[in-house]
């Protein structure tokens, strides 16, 4: 796994992603395999079941800069 400006752990069928920044607030993933995801910053925020490129939780209203 590679995460840029954040620390992503695995645990079972979870990812644990926690970013080294207390800015970062958009989460984008592309995954393989599906997993539920925890995103562990200001607010924790949980997924089930995801697999595939996107965005999760709030999307950027501008993303072209990212």
């Amino acid at each position: 796994m590679v995460g840029h400006n954040c620390d992503i752990s695995v645990q079972g069928n979870e990812l644990v992603i926690t970013p080294r920044e207390k800015l970062v607030k958009y989460l984008h993933m592309y995954l393989k395999k599906r997993y539920n995801v925890k995103f562990v910053g200001k607010k924790t925020q949980s997924w089930k079941h995801v697999t595939g490129l996107k965005w999760l939780g709030e999307t950027p209203k501008d993303i072209r800069k990212y």
